[in-house]
């Protein structure tokens, strides 16, 4: 099943890739590899967390005979590897919307209307981001209005707000994928007076078109959802 879903979302996500099985089974041998080896955890099929995909690889490439089969195969273990990893790191967020879905299915004592709502916003769509749209007109940030383009995100995350907080509009900025992305990992966050915050751990900001005199015009309801942004999200340190 693992193979078979790796092997999809390639198809979805690397379209470029013309033999969608070969990093699949290329997996398979990695794993047959890392079980020669007796390393724990050598099935990367029955693995969930990128972390320890990546711990494997470590591993894999410290053993000098398949370090030697990478140079001479032009990097397709190392390849087959990063993406089994990026595709790890996918699945997890796709599986942490599907677990919030489901709870909010099961709450007895929420109507199906506000149901609807909350499923909505969770995957930033409905009336959360018509309301978002409405609020900012475009980008909060660049004022870019091709909707398409834009993100409805959370500023307290939406995992950490009660049922009211996910569906506030204040508690939301419509971003541009780049900034939702940045902002929603703690690399960036604004201050009170709306100036951009860039952590110290995201040196490469630049070559994500992000800049230090970036700002938003905040509005007072904004202010306790940055709060918890600046306390439990931004990369402060």
């Amino acid at each position: 099943m693992g193979q078979y879903q790796f092997e999809e979302w390639i198809k979805q996500e690397h379209p470029q890739i013309t033999d969608t099985l070969r990093y699949p089974r290329t997996v398979k041998t990695i794993s047959n590899h890392l079980k020669k080896y007796g390393i724990d955890g050598y099935n990367l099929y029955f693995i969930n967390n990128a972390s320890d995909a990546k711990k494997l690889k470590t591993l894999y490439f410290e053993i000098e005979e398949y370090y030697s089969l990478n140079d001479r195969g032009n990097n397709m273990y190392s390849r087959a590897f990063d993406l089994y990893i990026q595709y790890l790191k996918v699945k997890k967020n796709t599986d942490s919307i599907a677990n919030d879905i489901q709870q909010i299915i099961e709450k007895s004592n929420v109507e199906n209307t506000e149901k609807s709502s909350l499923i909505q916003s969770r995957i930033g769509q409905g009336k959360f981001r018509d309301n978002l749209l409405n609020l900012w007109g475009g980008c909060a940030v660049t004022k870019c209005n091709k909707a398409s383009l834009l993100v409805a995100s959370h500023i307290k995350p939406w995992s950490k707000s009660d049922d009211q907080e996910r569906l506030d509009p204040y508690n939301g900025f419509l971003l541009l994928p780049n900034l939702d992305k940045a902002f929603d990992l703690g690399f960036i966050s604004f201050d009170l007076s709306g100036s951009i915050l860039i952590s110290g751990k995201f040196p490469e900001y630049k070559l994500f078109s992000i800049s230090k005199t970036m700002s938003i015009q905040i509005r007072d309801q904004n202010k306790v959802y940055l709060e918890y942004h600046h306390l439990h999200v931004f990369k402060n340190t």
